[in-house]
């Protein structure tokens, strides 16, 4: 199943309450480039470093820095732009 389409939504570490939300950003965050979605996935699902990040997609760590600072900025959008 792919992370941008979750059929039934169910991640051990998410509240029962708060599952539609969690579903919404995956949902978000499988619509980002291919390269940020990588980047932030590793970063902030899987807590890699920088360093290994880098060493994971062959690039720099400021390149890493800025795919992530990209990712936080489009996903910022998308959910602004999301009605309440």
């Amino acid at each position: 199943m792919p992370l941008h389409e979750p059929k039934d939504f169910n991640h051990p570490g998410v509240l029962q309450e708060n599952k539609e939300d969690a579903a919404l950003l995956f949902k978000m965050i499988g619509q980002l480039p291919e390269n940020q979605r990588s980047a932030f996935i590793l970063n902030k699902v899987e807590e890699l470093s920088y360093r290994e990040i880098a060493a994971i997609l062959n690039t720099t760590e400021p390149a890493v820095d800025s795919l992530l600072q990209r990712a936080k900025q489009n996903l910022r959008k998308k959910l602004n732009e999301w009605p309440i």
